[in-house]
């Protein structure tokens, strides 16, 4: 039985508690019960049972996220694979120390469906602590993780994680997940948001270098993934998918080659692709045709043709 944290669906306030920015879902003052059974029923035709459309209401619960978690697009942990082996239910994944809001649970009572920062969906209810206020996350010191992946025991961390710091010593930050002591490398971490130029974004998109390509970020990075992360490690805060990206931060202008010799650094957008333009013709993106994150030529990309924006980040 979960309590109660607060009865009204206050979205702006939630959002500016986790960043002071509005949630790029337009999901207005409130939800109505039939806005949340829309978004609930993202898959209508799966005719899977576990919904509980009968029984949303509009009680919401803060929370946290224990561990790296899957955001899905229905409540199952079945997997419904396309032509390239990708489960369609996979949406994103959610890092740890994340703020949540839970807004219906699934009738197992296994899952819920959460507004993130960045995302909505279906998670284990497992990787989810309850809590009254979000107080632990406002450290106004904090740890950055700068490598692509970070292992410590049995905790995942990504780039751009944010773990509020404790304390230092030569070679370690201390850092608090929820009640967990975490010790972290600094050589893979930074105190506080990266200084934002070309060199350090080049450095952080190299160490991704090779990381196999995964959809949904399941088991490597896509592409919106790793634009999010590297940028996370700055404190600039993208959307989920590419098509929300584009329209959110920056300065976006048509695609044209002629201009782009004259940019040092910027993102490239196709329909449901970005690319990191790291200046002289080099790009590196997570990609499908490559299977990983690769470096590469702009001027051998074989869709030179589908690219449609340039995003300055200024």
């Amino acid at each position: 039985m979960r309590k109660v944290i607060k009865i009204s669906l206050d979205i702006n306030k939630f959002n500016l508690n986790i960043r002071k920015k509005a949630l790029f879902y337009d999901l207005n003052k409130s939800l109505s019960l039939d806005d949340i059974k829309r978004y609930v029923s993202y898959y209508p035709d799966l005719h899977l049972d576990n919904l509980d459309l009968e029984h949303i209401n509009t009680n919401t619960y803060k929370g946290i996220t224990l561990n790296r978690t899957n955001i899905k697009a229905y409540p199952t942990d079945k997997l419904f694979l396309n032509k390239n082996n990708f489960d369609i239910l996979q949406e994103s994944e959610l890092a740890i120390n994340s703020p949540t809001l839970s807004i219906h649970e699934s009738k197992d009572k296994l899952w819920d469906f959460i507004i993130t920062d960045y995302y909505i969906g279906w998670v284990k209810k497992k990787d989810i602590m309850y809590v009254i206020n979000y107080d632990i996350l406002n450290s106004k010191k904090f740890i950055i993780i700068t490598k692509a992946k970070l292992i410590i025991d049995d905790l995942i961390l990504d780039m751009g994680d944010k773990i509020p710091y404790l304390k230092e010593d030569k070679n370690y930050y201390y850092g608090i997940l929820i009640k967990k002591l975490v010790k972290i490398p600094k050589i893979d971490s930074h105190l506080g948001y990266l200084n934002y130029n070309k060199d350090n974004v080049i450095k952080l998109a190299l160490k991704y270098l090779d990381i196999p390509y995964s959809w949904g970020s399941k088991k490597g990075i896509d592409c919106s993934s790793f634009v999010r992360n590297i940028y996370r490690v700055f404190g600039i805060y993208f959307p989920r998918n590419t098509a929300d990206q584009v329209k959110s931060i920056g300065k976006r202008i048509k695609f044209n080659l002629n201009i782009l010799k004259k940019i040092d650094l910027c993102l490239l957008y196709m329909q449901g692709h970005v690319i990191l333009y790291l200046g002289n013709n080099y790009i590196i993106h997570a990609n499908a045709t490559d299977k990983k994150v690769a470096l590469g030529n702009i001027l051998e990309y074989p869709y030179l043709d589908k690219i449609e924006d340039i995003v300055l980040i200024v």
